[in-house]
């Protein structure tokens, strides 16, 4: 009994010293900042990541990884039925029936060096307020220099928020999209049918596109390339499909006369090695 007794108090002094080096061993280990602290750190706005679920968000931060986020560009464009508004509103306020809409484009560099070896190209589109008074189609275009880059990967989804109190201010998945409408190498076509997302309220969704360059590129700006966005709103007070032609290049989408669009275009610069 007495070996017993030494036994356990024995183990409870090795308790009580590997307890009290706890906190001295916790003091000292690296502070690991969050998913979203170091895609902040990396250079995107808090506005942008707000703007995108779950999936794209841990989509972008799972292809980092480690490696240099570079070049990163984001303009914010206001669509009103009533008319265009391509200039941003430094307010950050937008009108009832308004669609705003991020484009972000970024370079990601591998770890270590100054090799570009992907593209990313995000569009993020939220109607505010209230949803648009015509529902039916919408389009999203993206065209690029197909001797430049080539589409490695897309995803895509449209989103709302359900009227339910209960999941009030809860952003929804209401359907994604795994391939575009059309496309070809140089250019994409998203629609989607506004009118599906009856019961939901500030409808909205986002496209995430990959592009990897075609042939060595680096850091600089020797060499200059744009990618082109275009965004067709149908406010006609019936249903009409948009009409997809291939154009030049890259993909154009035609409505009818009554229609609003808004345009962009995202300059990349790079040198080759």
């Amino acid at each position: 009994m007495k070996k017993a007794k030494n036994i356990l108090s024995i183990m409870l002094a090795l308790i009580f010293v590997s307890l009290s080096v706890v906190p001295s061993f916790a003091a000292t280990e690296t502070f690991f900042e969050s998913p979203y602290e170091y895609l902040v750190n990396c250079g995107y706005s808090e506005e942008f990541l707000s703007s995108i679920t779950e999936e794209t968000f841990l989509k972008i931060y799972d292809t980092i990884c480690d490696n240099e986020v570079v070049n990163i560009q984001e303009t914010i464009y206001y669509m009103n039925e009533n008319g265009i508004l391509s200039s941003v509103n430094t307010l950050g306020t937008i009108k009832e029936s308004s669609l705003k809409i991020i484009v972000n484009s970024s370079q990601i560099c591998q770890h270590g060096t100054n090799k570009i070896g992907l593209c990313f190209y995000t569009v993020t589109w939220k109607w505010s307020g209230s949803k648009p008074t015509a529902r039916f189609a919408d389009a999203i275009t993206i065209d690029w220099d197909k001797n430049t880059f080539c589409q490695s990967e897309f995803l895509a989804q449209t989103s709302g928020v359900l009227r339910s109190e209960e999941y009030a201010n809860e952003r929804t998945a209401i359907k994604e999209y795994s391939t575009p409408t059309q496309s070809l190498q140089g250019g994409l076509c998203l629609s989607f049918p506004v009118g599906s997302m009856v019961k939901y309220q500030e409808i909205g969704g986002e496209l995430l596109l990959f592009l990897s360059p075609t042939q060595p590129m680096i850091k600089g700006n020797n060499y200059h390339t744009g990618i082109n966005f275009n965004y067709v709103h149908n406010t006609l007070p019936f249903s009409v499909g948009a009409s997809i032609s291939y154009k030049g290049v890259g993909i154009s989408v035609t409505m009818p006369p009554q229609s609003d669009s808004l345009s962009a275009s995202s300059k990349f610069s790079f040198s080759r090695a």
